[in-house]
């Protein structure tokens, strides 16, 4: 019967939960998604070790030298379970949110003291509105991996000072790892650890040495946190921070936290970029606030440490989370920052919130509670901010779900914020709305220094090559190229531009220096292998293959077209070795799925190969591309399909 109350409590946290937050489950991938996941061939397959030891094992993909393998291992185990379906994606978030509100109940039991107020903090942290992001985006699993991790290494850390032994010191340990290993953030939780003598004084521990030795065992998190540290930079290195630093960094990183808690408080307007002050000047009247305001904080916590030990130790927590976003080794202060970055914060921010609305229950007289009207409006009040909380979310969702709605809202917000027209222009051209994509990126490039144009020359590149403007697009290429000649993926369409202008040496001139530029760029070394092949030269095509699948093994286009090659050469089993992993990583990708059918025919497989077109005849599209594969799925496999695999082309 003990447990009853306490499964209500999870009860009611999962019914806000699916309130709040079910409609994220209908988004899709977004901005750091791409990198993290769907083009992270480090998720394509089960590797713990890899992702422990191997820089390219980092959430943001083979560009970051971010370290996150845990976070990582998790996108992998998505990958195995759905491919690339961000369903699966999302309801992990949507999962990991739950849970980190039933362990700010967990831990607020012992830091309030009070089952019914750790529950409001709780449900006050499921429903609240500045916490929709974190579902809602996928990469920001980071932020709440890390958080619950952190949670649970400070709830085993109480248990350990209730009376446990040292295997619990160990637990909190290994907890701890695993939030650092899910993202750097997670080493705030050391201040709080080192201040956690302020909470812990009413635990079981005894004697004269009880109230430093919460301190003291702290010290082991402070040496795993200085391990992680030193693992990291061996592993991620230690990261390019040009181009990131705000103007006065100090100034930005006080805005940024002080704004984050104003949107605890009231969280309007909610949205992927919160511009800062100081990211290009100095605002002698905001610093001023924000400096008296530091300094009251501070002064007030040394004056209340004895009387109000829980909110000086709350108000540790709440600046602790802000203080890995400061200008250290692995980030910068950006303008453009996300909400999920402070659940750590709203975490401690749930607390206080918890705390002070006990203290000012306790000082109403409790005779109105017995009042009616009274009970009824504070009922009333509670009832409409838990009504709006939830609404906000799901409007939250709603703008989540397409990335068009996303950044049309940056845009409109921040008109100075150039990412945000490049991001817009892209998400336009992935929808297929060309004309709408080119006037974004127009009017961005308008707006933007020479120095910052290059993104938009390289998307407008894009744009034109997709309406057949093959000189306007060499043209916009060539301007990236002018900016920055090392910008690797600018050779990569180049060479698409001129393989369809019919300049083959040109092309494979230019898909060279991509691949010189950027060794490890498989989707370049799979365009030098169709050009290669498509020129005759069977060996630097198998060659390039090869190395693209060293690099990515499971890139679909180069597994079908080595396949075909391999067909040509009258390798059929080989062939439909590549092309059934091919198959198995893009069930949709037709020339694959017929070139597989040629490749059983060949094998003298031909029931098999009939039954392969058979399914295939009802998804081909009606367009020239399929007329071939159409009509051998019409006549069944004869004697004029058996050479005419497909190869997949080449896209940018």
């Amino acid at each position: 019967m003990r447990y009853l109350p306490h499964l209500g409590i999870a009860a009611l946290l999962v019914g806000a939960t699916v309130a709040a937050h079910s409609g994220a489950l209908g988004g899709t991938f977004h901005y750091d998604d791409a990198p993290a996941v769907v083009e992270n061939p480090a998720i394509r397959s089960w590797q713990p070790l890899f992702y422990l030891t191997s820089p390219l094992a980092v959430s943001r993909g083979v560009d970051s030298s971010g370290y996150r393998p845990l976070t990582v291992a998790t996108f992998a185990a998505n990958y195995a379970w759905g491919r690339l379906d961000p369903r699966g994606y999302l309801l992990v978030n949507f999962l990991l949110h739950a849970a980190v509100s039933w362990m700010v109940f967990v831990v607020g039991r012992r830091v309030l003291g009070d089952n019914r107020w750790a529950a409001f903090a709780a449900l006050l942290f499921a429903l609240h509105p500045v916490n929709a992001e974190a579902v809602n985006y996928v990469v920001a699993r980071s932020s709440l991996l890390a958080t619950l991790g952190a949670l649970a290494a400070f709830w085993v850390f109480v248990r350990r000072h209730e009376g446990g032994g040292a295997g619990w010191l160990v637990a909190g340990l290994l907890a701890f790892a695993a939030a650092l290993l899910s993202k750097e953030s997670a080493v705030a939780l050391i201040p709080p650890l080192l201040a956690s003598s302020l909470v812990l004084g009413g635990t079981g521990t005894r004697g004269a040495h009880a109230a430093s030795r919460p301190f003291r065992e702290a010290l082991w998190f402070v040496g795993l946190a200085a391990a992680f540290v030193a693992v990291r930079l061996a592993v991620g290195g230690a990261g390019d921070p040009a181009g990131r630093s705000a103007a006065y960094p100090l100034w930005a990183f006080a805005d940024m936290a002080w704004r984050s808690v104003l949107l605890w408080v009231w969280p309007w307007p909610l949205g992927l970029d919160h511009p800062l002050r100081f990211i290009h000047q100095f605002d002698p009247w905001l610093a001023a606030t924000l400096a008296v305001s530091g300094v009251g904080v501070v002064a007030w916590s040394i004056a209340h440490r004895a009387r109000a030990p829980l909110a000086v130790w709350g108000v540790i927590w709440i600046v602790a989370g802000f203080l890995p976003f400061a200008p250290l080794f692995w980030l910068t202060t950006r303008g453009l920052f996300q909400e999920n970055r402070m659940a750590f914060s709203a975490v401690g921010l749930a607390w206080l919130t918890a705390a002070a609305a006990r203290a000012a229950w306790d000082r109403l007289d409790f005779r109105l509670w017995s009042v009616p009207v009274a009970r009824g409006l504070i009922l009333a009040v509670c009832a409409v901010l838990g009504i709006g909380a939830v609404v906000a979310d799901r409007g939250r969702s709603e703008v989540w779900r397409d990335d068009r709605r996303l950044w049309q809202e940056v845009v409109r917000r921040s008109p100075d914020n150039l990412t945000a027209y490049v991001n817009l222009g892209s998400a336009h051209l992935d929808a297929g709305a060309l004309d709408p994509a080119e006037a974004t990126l127009r009017e961005g490039l308008a707006r933007a220094p020479n120095d910052e144009r290059l993104s938009f020359y390289y998307n407008l590149a894009l744009v034109a090559l997709r309406r057949g403007r093959h000189d306007e697009a060499r043209a916009s290429v060539l301007n990236v190229i002018a900016l920055d000649s090392r910008y690797w993926k600018a050779y990569r369409v180049l060479a698409i531009i001129e393989l369809e202008r019919g300049d083959r040496a040109a092309a494979l001139s230019a898909v060279r220096r991509a691949v010189a530029i950027n060794p490890r760029d498989a989707r370049a070394y799979a365009h030098l292998g169709l050009l290669a092949q498509r020129a005759g030269d069977e060996s630097l095509a198998e060659g390039a293959y090869l190395e693209a699948l060293r690099h990515d093994p499971f890139n679909a286009k180069a597994r079908n077209n080595l396949g075909v090659l391999y067909l040509d050469r009258g390798r059929a089993s080989e062939a439909l070795d590549h092309l059934t992993v091919a198959l198995n990583e893009e069930p949709e990708y037709l020339e694959a799925a017929y070139n597989r059918a040629v490749a059983l025919q060949r094998l003298g497989r031909v029931e098999e190969a009939e039954d392969v077109l058979s399914g295939l005849r009802p998804r081909l599209r009606s367009d020239p591309r399929f007329d071939e594969p159409r009509r051998a799925a019409d006549a069944g496999l004869g004697d004029g399909v058996s050479g005419a695999a497909r190869d997949g082309g080449a896209e940018p």
